[in-house]
């Protein structure tokens, strides 16, 4: 009941937005998987500390170690994405404006703003022209058929 009504409220916020609108986002609130794959080492331990005081499954206790391993290699992906992020959002963050301005009275001290200028007028004009070449021959091919 509880999908049911989800999917209800989910359907009229999508169709707010007009056809023509691709992009749509769905975000949720989720618990941490760090506090999740950690209760998951706790209760493993445990199950390996049991097995080893019992000494009588050596299968059981090396599939229980092969499977902390594999939960201690989730914490560390997860903490190298967590890392990743932090590193994201300070370069998104971070005030690039007197950086850019250095660059670009370094480059005007060595004459290479004007060219860097001219070069990159001339790229945009030529993918300009392609663009609507291909607009162009879209519209013909849609004419034509």
């Amino acid at each position: 009941m509880v999908n049911v009504l989800k999917k209800i409220v989910i359907e009229k916020r999508i169709a707010q937005y007009q056809t023509s609108e691709i992009r749509f986002n769905l975000m949720a609130v989720t618990k941490d998987p760090l506090e999740e794959y950690q209760n998951e080492m706790k209760e493993i331990s445990q199950k390996i500390q049991n097995l080893e005081k019992e000494g009588s499954n050596i299968a059981q206790l090396e599939a229980a170690k092969m499977d902390k391993q594999d939960i201690l290699d989730k914490i560390h992906a997860h903490e190298a994405k967590l890392n990743r992020y932090a590193i994201e959002n300070a370069r998104r963050r971070h005030n690039w404006f007197p950086f850019i301005i250095e660059l670009l009275n370094i480059l005007a001290k060595k004459g290479k703003l004007e060219p860097a200028i001219a070069a990159s007028q001339e790229k945009t004009k030529k993918r300009r022209e392609a663009k609507r070449q291909r607009l162009a021959n879209a519209n013909a091919n849609a004419t034509s058929s």
